[in-house]
């Protein structure tokens, strides 16, 4: 015995159509009865007036029905088979949603409702925040709701039963931010590997939530100080950033979850490290490198200038010039070689930087070695 439109005994269906009730028929059977009510223990009587093998009952209204089938042989009427088909097309009853505050600074209210449904009773009760599922239970009396960020929120409460039905209700809530903490001090340009440090007020016994964003709107650190008693925070940031512009946000937080909302970006700008430092002057591997390049052909020119001045000494200094300047290019060769030890820097950017500027600077000496020898020979 089955009926394919509603196949599982055990399970509530809200579908409705024609019932159509099969079975089998063994050979030896000459009559069958069937009767559909509403009773478990029904014997189906009379007899069909003819033997089939299924037969329609029609639409069922809902609730609990039970198909009866028993067959007959030469011998009499066999057990009676019993199918059970549960109906439910009605939605669980409608509820209210109460709330304890439904405008306040606290990041976790209450909310409390009742889910009935009055045939195949509640399945589950899903609540939802702005479209996001928190939770998904069977008990439906009391939630607490998770922290909750500063603004207009909408609640929906959906209620399912076990054939599938459903029903919900909503309202709408706002959770009013904390205060803007107060910023007294950002440390606005670092080199490279240095801590960044920030000091300011907010709500006391609190917390102070950070984090840095990029100039691509990535964030890139985040992490939180303590508020001390009187109100006052400070803030150390010792994770080593990229070269580049940066926004520092900071937002206040409670013992609650309360927050507020972050404060407007603090720009803070990081250079490449350090590698001579003269008061407030710092020079970096760039800078360096630069002087290097200005240094090298203001001295070769000069030392050119001289020598091309003093004609009447031409020939008597023309070996000692050539002399000299290639001593000067290995003396500049092995400096070039110290400075290449910046290469092993760990920071990326500093060692192509770097490279770029020996490579230059090599080009530099060799063309002029070539072009001062060259004018060297025409002075002997």
């Amino acid at each position: 015995e089955r009926v394919p439109l509603y196949p599982d005994q055990t399970k509530w269906y809200s579908t409705v159509g024609e019932t159509i009730v099969l079975w089998n028929v063994p050979e030896d059977v000459t009559q069958v009865a069937v009767v559909l009510n509403n009773n478990p223990n029904t014997i189906p009587a009379p007899a069909e007036k003819e033997l089939f093998t299924c037969k329609n009952l029609g639409v069922l209204k809902e609730g609990i029905w039970y198909v009866h089938v028993r067959f007959r042989n030469n011998r009499g009427w066999g057990e009676t088979t019993h199918y059970k088909v549960s109906l439910d097309t009605t939605t669980p009853l409608p509820f209210e949603i109460k709330i304890d505050n439904s405008v306040s600074d606290n990041p976790t209210p209450e909310i409390r409702f009742t889910a009935q449904d009055a045939l195949s009773g509640v399945e589950s009760v899903k609540t939802l925040v702005d479209g996001k599922d928190i939770t998904a239970s069977t008990t439906s009396a009391f939630l607490k709701l998770l922290p909750q960020s500063p603004g207009k929120h909408r609640l929906v409460v959906r209620v399912l039963d076990f054939a599938g039905n459903s029903i919900e209700s909503d309202l709408e809530f706002e959770i009013l931010p904390l205060p803007l903490p107060v910023v007294d001090f950002v440390t606005a340009s670092i080199a490279q590997g240095q801590d960044i440090f920030a000091s300011g007020r907010a709500v006391a016994n609190g917390y102070i939530d950070a984090k840095i964003i990029n100039n691509k709107n990535q964030e890139v650190f985040s992490g939180e100080a303590n508020v001390d008693g009187s109100g006052t925070w400070k803030f150390t940031i010792s994770q080593k950033l990229a070269v580049g512009q940066y926004q520092l946000l900071f937002s206040s937080r409670d013992g609650r979850g309360a927050v507020s909302y972050p404060t407007k970006g603090s720009a803070v700008k990081v250079k490449p490290e350090s590698v001579i430092s003269f008061g407030f002057i710092e020079l970096g591997w760039f800078e360096i490198a630069l002087m290097m390049v200005l240094l090298i052909g203001a001295g070769l020119g000069l030392g050119g200038w001289y020598y091309l001045a003093k004609k009447e000494t031409r020939g008597a200094y023309g070996v000692i010039l050539a002399r000299d300047i290639d001593k000067l290019a290995v003396l500049l060769q092995g400096q070039l070689s110290e400075l290449e030890t910046a290469l092993f820097s760990p920071n990326e950017s500093v060692r192509l930087r770097v490279t770029i500027f020996l490579d230059k600077m090599k080009e530099t000496i060799a063309k002029m070695k070539k072009y001062l020898s060259q004018e060297a020979e025409k002075m002997k």
